[in-house]
């Protein structure tokens, strides 16, 4: 075994992916904190979090999902979070920059 250390970033969403893809995937705030304590568990320590909408599931900015998110996966470990904010492609973003 390599006595390199290394850092393992995961991101359990992704920004484009969808449950229509992947029946697994984590999208709503505790799928992904329970989501993000597997990855921990085995190894990660740094998570790259996209969050979801409720509604529909697709991207959103919202700070208060992420915060959720956050409230969540603290609850269970201390993984590095990198909360992100692209929006995604049908993501709330752009609609917020069209009508800021």
């Amino acid at each position: 075994m390599s006595k390199r250390k290394v850092i393992v970033t995961v991101a359990p969403t992704g920004g484009m992916a969808s449950k229509k893809q992947n029946p697994d995937l984590p999208v709503q705030p505790a799928e992904i904190a329970d989501d993000v304590y597997r990855c921990y568990n085995a190894g990660a320590s740094v998570v790259a979090l996209h969050a979801r909408r409720a509604s529909d599931s697709e991207a959103t900015c919202d700070p208060q999902v992420y915060q959720r998110m956050n409230e969540l996966i603290r609850a269970k470990c201390d993984i590095v979070l990198n909360n992100s904010t692209g929006g995604g492609v049908n993501g709330d973003m752009l609609h917020q920059l069209n009508n800021g």
